[in-house]
């Protein structure tokens, strides 16, 4: 599989974004990763190797766009095996992956709040990640 994730991962450089959502409760705090293009077959590829979804959002601008999503877990799981091949968004990538692994190890019950701390580790990932993604646009 290297040349599918060597290939992944310049999709990913060129069309791809590692992100970290805010979510409208307190400490909420979402990993997404997405690849989004004109032509589906490559989202199709990504989703056939790791799981995940593509779809077609409605847009404003009547553009048609397909999109790859994951989040979370699975988000996680794509960044630990690309990250070895990412050349532009490698930073991005150990941003989601320090987040999600210790996001998982704060976890407590289903109906577990978040803690001070917890609270306070999710936004300096947040903000880590949005200083490295406004570099990415500065470039």
């Amino acid at each position: 599989m290297i040349d599918a994730y060597s290939y992944i991962a310049g999709l990913v450089d060129g069309e791809g974004c590692i992100t970290i959502s805010k979510r409208p409760y307190k400490g909420g705090y979402q990993l997404v990763f997405r690849v989004a293009m004109y032509d589906k077959e490559p989202l199709d590829f990504i989703a056939d190797t790791f799981g995940g979804s593509v779809n077609y959002p409605n847009r404003k601008d009547g553009k048609p766009i397909w999109c790859y999503t994951a989040t979370g877990d699975l988000a996680l799981e794509i960044m630990k095996t690309l990250q070895p091949y990412l050349l532009v968004k490698d930073k991005e990538a150990q941003v989601a992956i320090t987040f999600q692994e210790l996001k998982s190890d704060f976890r407590g019950g289903k109906h577990s709040h978040p803690t001070p701390e917890e609270i306070a580790f999710r936004e300096s990932c947040y903000k880590d990640m949005q200083l490295l993604i406004k570099g990415h646009k500065q470039r």
